[in-house]
């Protein structure tokens, strides 16, 4: 699902460009997803975390998408965190984006956000890369969901939502996590290659709002011809370069 962009090379949206071959992970489908999806257009969010940010992709999205919004990025590689600032200072919204070093799980801020947004490691199985930093980036064991629930639960506003992807096979553990902690799905979209492949991820995000009937929406990437589907261009229009106005 999540196709990586060839190192070294500049990815370039429609308002932006990023750099991220010193990050363990790099651009793929999931986090150009859950940028593009995650939130609501009628929404003006202040505070906007974007949780293990790699090179800035979300932050970078979300910047787009809110333009009164301040958003901060964080993740634990170095790496990671030089491509990310390097991005941000090239981009349109240096003055509202800042990029900070650190571990979720310490990180202590004096806002409550009212979006938190990850595209968080979730391969549960030894994964192993010439790149130990790599590893760490794509393992869950350093990002346990109930302990991921538990800190936005600590530093969510009281209308804020958390919106994150995760492999369909996690769904219901993920569910489970939020829901121990108060935080209740609103809305889902279930992902899928193309209409007659099983479903591989799915996109969710969780409010303070108990909803008995969660918004359900599927979506898959490419048609019968595997060209980009109606819906997926739909979905990323204003930020792919190859999808027109």
């Amino acid at each position: 699902m999540s196709r990586v962009i060839e190192k070294h090379r500049l990815f370039k949206f429609k308002s932006f460009s990023l750099s991220h071959h010193r990050s363990a992970m790099k651009i793929g489908t999931d986090g150009v997803l859950l940028g593009a999806w995650a939130g609501d257009k009628a929404l003006r969010p202040g505070y906007i975390l974007d949780v293990g940010c790699g090179c800035g992709l979300i932050s970078m999205m979300i910047a787009q998408r809110y333009e009164h919004s301040i958003i901060t990025g964080i993740d634990i590689d170095g790496g990671a965190i030089c491509d990310a600032r390097d991005n941000v200072n090239n981009s349109p919204w240096s003055e509202r984006v800042d990029i900070i070093e650190g571990d979720f799980f310490d990180f202590n801020p004096t806002v409550r956000y009212d979006m938190i947004l990850s595209n968080p490691p979730f391969f549960t199985a030894n994964v192993h890369s010439p790149l130990p930093s790599r590893d760490m980036a794509r393992s869950a064991q350093g990002f346990p969901i109930d302990d991921f629930a538990r800190k936005c639960v600590e530093i969510l506003s009281a209308t804020g939502s958390v919106s994150i992807i995760y492999p369909y096979s996690e769904k219901e553990k993920v569910c489970y996590a939020f829901y121990s902690n108060g935080l209740y799905m609103n809305r889902i979209c279930y992902v899928r290659d193309s209409s007659d492949t099983p479903v591989k991820r799915v996109l969710m995000s969780f409010s303070q709002d108990r909803c008995d009937a969660p918004q359900e929406e599927y979506l898959s990437i490419r048609g019968e011809d595997k060209s980009w589907s109606e819906p997926y261009k739909d979905l990323t229009r204003c930020f792919h370069p190859q999808i027109e106005d």
